[in-house]
């Protein structure tokens, strides 16, 4: 009679040996990785190619003072490197006649007359024009380098008289930009140190509801605080002299919008303002 239990002694079908998992999972993620390394090469690569037709857009741009007021409005990241529209304007007036001319063609890449950095985050293109004098400027990648992003993606314009001076003119539009930042920091924290003022504060950031439901809260919160408000130095010269504090600054732009923050870390705690488009996003203090 017929075995006709579910374990019968039927002979098992023999398994099929495939790749150990051991191999397998490893050549996966090498794969996975030589393809973002090609992805990120060949977007690098595509920025190249945009770099000197947008270099010659910035500079037909700024050949007038409209042009020049117009990009200085569209792009406030690039705005905050001067301290008003009408000094970004003296600056491209003083400097026109010193950069000139651009050359007709895109010219070979080097240091002596033109020069192309780009990675994923940024594409900066330098190169100096018939008057001998030196322009650069900086965009934020992606969607900004077709103009889509936050104004139009240009993040920073610096004019000198050598591609080295450039490096110099950098470090000081940086430097403005991180002074003005640090006393926007400054006075927003020093509205705390009453009620009456961080009332008016909270009012005014429509921002700061995301983080209380009520002024109370804010105030209740912020209260506590306020014996850490002398832990922040008057200006960002004085924070980078004391050894006991540690300011850090940083800023994303997306297509999603602009968004900055500044960090200060004292030996009471932490400290952070960030803004989002322009606007106040969120305050906060973490005491350590």
């Amino acid at each position: 009679m017929a075995d006709s239990r579910w374990n019968s002694s039927s002979p098992a079908s023999p398994r099929r040996r495939g790749v150990p998992a051991w191999i397998t999972v490893p050549l996966a993620l090498l794969v996975g990785i030589a393809i973002l390394v090609f992805a990120v090469a060949g977007r690098a690569s595509g920025l190249r190619r945009q770099a000197w037709p947008l270099l010659q857009t910035v500079h037909k741009r700024i050949a007038t003072d409209e042009g020049a007021r117009e990009l200085f409005r569209m792009n406030p990241a690039c705005a905050e490197g001067y301290a008003s529209e009408e000094a970004f304007l003296e600056a491209v007036r003083a400097w026109r006649p010193k950069v000139g001319a651009l050359p007709a063609v895109e010219p070979t890449e080097d240091r002596k007359g033109y020069h192309v950095s780009a990675d994923p985050f940024e594409l900066t293109v330098a190169a100096s024009g018939e008057g001998g004098g030196w322009l650069r400027v900086r965009f934020v990648t992606g969607p900004a380098a077709a103009g889509q992003d936050v104004g139009e993606g240009l993040t920073q314009l610096v004019f000198a008289d050598s591609f080295r001076s450039l490096q110099d003119s950098s470090r000081l539009a940086r430097r403005q930009v991180r002074s003005r930042q640090w006393a926007e920091f400054r006075g927003l924290t020093a509205r705390l140190a009453s009620d009456e003022a961080a009332t008016a504060l909270f009012r005014a950031e429509p921002g700061l509801r995301q983080g209380w439901l009520s002024e109370e809260a804010f105030l209740q919160e912020t209260r506590s605080w306020r014996p850490f408000l002398a832990a922040i130095p008057e200006s960002l010269a004085d924070a980078e002299k004391d050894e006991a504090t540690r300011a850090q600054f940083s800023r994303n732009q997306s297509p999603l919008g602009d968004s900055r923050e500044i960090r200060l870390e004292h030996p009471g705690g932490v400290w952070k303002v960030t803004w989002r488009n322009g606007a106040l996003a969120a305050i906060s203090h973490r005491t350590r």
